[in-house]
């Protein structure tokens, strides 16, 4: 009997995930099936400069409808892309993970937990969308935070607090642009200073077209975190039927709010590029 080799299972993993989105887009597509948009009109007009409620690791003022569930899993290879094929640019080396669960108690309003292996960072999130504006440069206000707790640390786990403000902006019907600035107490979990980091992220978006837009976005450096340099990823968003797919590339394997929210270990330059993907599926009832 063969066996496979542990450091491919990653590509592998990779190129099955790949064939079974696609067969499943081929499959909506050719169907008058259901998509992300709300089967039932929303219960307010409102302007959602980003359709989906997370850039790549920024949150956007989206949110659920009420009573409606999303699931999330998120990966972010450790390998490179630079070390090439040798490596399978990056996807053999084995990735850091989060999974999570939001769910909308009522209209405007959600909370998620979610967990990432680094650290095994366990986060409990709330997010309100605030305020929308209609017209000409329409724009959307909301507000996030949470706690976390991180259990896999060499002394005692370590809680930490973040919230943040979120500002998108519509500049056209294809292109939007937002700011979240925030804050983090206990930034960096392997110190015992209890120092804040404070924070500026921004996150874009270009449709392409129907279903695909570019997306990118820049977290600010904080030396109170122990992440001494800006985060930066950038990909391609894939809307179908239910489901956001993003491909992305970026220079930090941090994925939950107090982690990603800290900058990066790493320089933002082509050695230190990864690849990663988020997967989104919203579920209704």
């Amino acid at each position: 009997m063969t066996s496979l080799h542990p450091r491919r299972l990653g590509g592998l993993t990779v190129l099955t995930l790949l064939a079974v989105l696609g067969a499943d887009a081929g499959r909506i597509a050719a169907q008058d099936g259901p998509n992300w948009q709300r089967r039932q009109a929303p219960t307010e007009t409102r302007t959602a400069p980003f359709p989906s409620t997370m850039s790549v690791n920024l949150p956007t003022t989206e949110t659920l409808d009420a009573g409606e569930f999303m699931f999330e899993v998120a990966h972010r290879f450790n390998g490179v892309i630079e070390s090439g094929s040798d490596n399978f640019w990056g996807l053999d080396g084995g990735a850091q993970m989060r999974l999570a669960l939001s769910w909308a108690p009522v209209d405007r309003v959600m909370v998620s937990l979610a967990r990432s292996n680094l650290d095994d960072n366990l986060d409990f999130g709330v997010r309100g969308r605030l305020f929308t504006r209609e017209g000409a440069l329409p724009f959307a206000l909301g507000l996030a935070g949470g706690v976390a707790r991180n259990s896999d640390l060499p002394g005692d786990a370590e809680t930490q607090l973040h919230a943040a403000a979120i500002l998108d902006l519509a500049l056209t019907d294809r292109l939007s642009v937002g700011v979240v600035p925030g804050i983090v107490t206990n930034p960096n979990v392997r110190d015992s200073d209890d120092e804040n980091a404070f924070f500026l992220g921004g996150h874009a978006r270009a449709e392409l077209t129907d279903g695909l837009s570019l997306i990118g976005e820049w977290v600010s450096a904080n030396d109170e975190s122990g992440a001494d340099h800006a985060s930066g990823a950038f990909g391609i968003e894939i809307e179908t039927g239910g489901h956001f797919f993003k491909i992305v590339a970026g220079n930090s394997l941090r994925l939950n709010p107090t982690q990603a929210f800290v900058g990066a270990d790493d320089s933002f330059a082509s050695s230190n590029l990864r690849i990663g993907f988020n997967i989104v599926r919203l579920i209704s009832f």
